[in-house]
This record gives C-alpha cells, structure tokens and sequence, in this order.
C-alpha cells in the first residue's frame, strides 16, 4: 500500500500547493484524466485514480487545490501516524477543533479549517468517516 503523508496547508506526497504543473508531472506523472469542475471552469482539474487525487491549477498553472478521496492502494496519513480515511470523523474534528469553521450549507458533513488549510467533506452528518479532505493555502478557502 502507498502512503501519502497530508500536510495541512502545504501538501499531500509529492505535489505541494503552489508547483507548477510541470514539477507535477516530474514527480507524479501524467494524469489518469481530466475535467471541468463546473461549465464556467477554465482550468481543467487533473485526476490520479491510484493516488485518489484531484489536482486543482490557478490560472497562472499552479497547484492551488488537492482533493483527495480513499482508495484501496493508498492510504493517507496526517502527521505520520493517523490515517485520514480511517479514523473517526468526530475524532479528526477534534484534531482542528479551535479552528474548524462549519460550512452552514452543509451542517455535519463538511467543515473548513481556514487556519489549518485543509476541508473535511462527508454526504451527511451520520458517515462515521470523511469521504474527501482537501488541501489548500488559508487565503483559498477566504
């Protein structure tokens, strides 16, 4: 199984907020597929199936957003120890708990940590676990 290590705010394995989409594709490779996020979109999102990642440019073609999701070859740590996908959504809540924002919208099932970088996603406030964590600099989630 392939470990990911999550830095919150900076990165996940080997893509880091702000590289360029070349520096990606040295160390992770090509992506699996692509797609428009939403029809006014005009940076395409790169997808790594094996790595459970969605990549997310700016405009000027750097990383500015990772998606991740759980997949049955990769397994994502937080701080080296806590596998993201497989610990306890309330428990993972109370690891950013001074700073987690709940996003009114969806009250239980996604939460922002604008101090933290990161956002934690379930469909519904009854998922025992997170079914996507994104990464990000603060100022993206303003």
């Amino acid at each position: 199984m392939i470990q990911l290590l999550l830095i919150p705010g900076a990165s996940v394995g080997s893509i880091s907020i702000g590289m360029s989409r070349e520096s990606v594709y040295e160390t992770t490779g090509e992506p699996d597929s692509t797609f428009l996020k939403s029809r006014s979109s005009t940076n395409p999102v790169e997808v790594y199936n094996l790595f459970g990642l969605h990549v997310y440019y700016s405009s000027n073609g750097c990383v500015e957003f990772i998606e991740c999701f759980k997949t049955n070859e990769t397994q994502l740590m937080l701080g080296g120890t806590t596998s993201v996908f497989d610990t306890d959504a309330n428990s993972l809540i109370s690891t950013f708990t001074e700073a987690l924002t709940l996003i009114e919208e969806e009250p239980g099932s996604c939460y922002i940590s604008k101090v933290h970088g990161i956002s934690l996603w379930r469909p519904t406030d009854e998922e025992r676990y997170f079914q996507a964590i994104g990464i990000a600099n603060g100022a993206y989630f303003a």
